[in-house]
């Protein structure tokens, strides 16, 4: 009887074997119900006034945000003129960042955003006051009224733990918001603040015994990278590059020069050098870049432009750690 069945029993086992695997099949192709499992959220818009910021704001808000870098190019922020374009970018995104009286064309296009939209850069850093150093030079400067910054000195990012802050700052109010973005953000931050405390150590350790103390710079960007590190700026001209110095000014510098036995002056690549360069063959002073980073580097990015400022001020102050 069992043979008589058996290939019966064969055939019903084989049209069953079919059946469960047509079944498994199926399952298998309809698997995409994926996206019950992986939460898809829409990003959210951000436009950045200058260089610095986006860079802050890219690191983040990776994965969480599409960023937009407003002045582009070789043109100084204080100087950039918005087109109507832009000025639509801006006043339609989720988030604006910026540095209050750094842009001013940038400020005028807020007037269209909500207060809980704009994030100001410069909340919860110590601001240092513009046009002012421990020698008191800066007050026969012949500024430019166009380009007066207002009573604070904007150039925070050149310090990388105000770096932090500024990430910080970013962090909390577009999570305030987009709870959903908490884990992504938080972790982003903690990563870049790794990086920017690394930063730091870098300086701090290579910039320990200097033999001058004072950073001779035709511009006086460089207030929160001297103040953290244990110098003093001597400018030619003050917070604005195109001021002009007068022949009083420029005699006072090389004087001072002279007496501290200083060995280098520092110029900027998007700065006419005509003026340090004339100082420099008068006191016998090499001349050395000094990058302020207030546009994106022609080479790198804020990490890597920083670390040449490193080396360029190891050299130039005759530093050894």
């Amino acid at each position: 009887m069992l043979k008589k069945y058996l290939p019966f029993a064969l055939a019903v086992g084989l049209l069953l074997s079919a059946c469960t695997s047509t079944t498994t099949t199926t399952t298998e192709s309809s698997e995409p119900a994926a996206p019950e499992i992986v939460t898809e959220f829409e990003k959210v818009s951000v436009a950045a006034s200058f260089y610095p910021l986006a860079y802050v704001a890219e690191a983040v808000l990776k994965d969480v945000a599409e960023i937009n870098l407003i002045a582009q190019g070789s043109s100084e922020p204080h100087d950039f003129e918005l087109s109507p374009s832009q000025v639509a970018l801006i006043t339609s995104s989720d988030y604006a960042i910026y540095i209050p009286d750094f842009m001013p064309a940038f400020d005028d296009a807020l007037s269209d955003l909500n207060a809980n939209q704009i994030i100001d850069a410069t909340t919860g850093v110590v601001l240092l006051e513009a046009n002012e150093d421990e020698h008191g030079h800066n007050e026969d400067h012949e500024l430019d009224e166009d380009h007066e910054h207002g009573d604070s000195d904007p150039h925070l990012w050149l310090n990388p733990l105000n770096m932090i802050l500024i990430a910080k700052q970013i962090a909390n109010v577009v999570i305030l918001q987009n709870s959903e973005f908490s884990e992504i953000i938080n972790s982003n931050l903690t990563l870049f603040e790794k990086s920017m405390i690394n930063l730091d150590n870098e300086f701090k350790s290579n910039l320990m015994n200097c033999k001058v103390d004072t950073l001779l710079v035709s511009h006086e960007a460089f207030g929160y990278l001297a103040s953290e590190y244990g110098f003093s700026q001597l400018g030619i001209s003050g917070i604005s590059p195109e001021a002009e110095p007068s022949p009083a000014r420029l005699a006072e510098v090389a004087k001072v020069a002279k007496e501290i036995n200083a060995t280098t002056i520092y110029y900027e690549t998007k700065v006419d050098p005509s003026v340090a360069n004339t100082l420099a063959l008068e006191v016998g002073l090499t001349t050395a870049i000094l990058d302020p980073i207030e546009t994106k580097p022609d080479q790198g990015d804020y990490l890597y432009a920083m670390q040449e400022n490193l080396k360029a001020i190891v050299l130039g102050q005759g530093c050894s750690s």
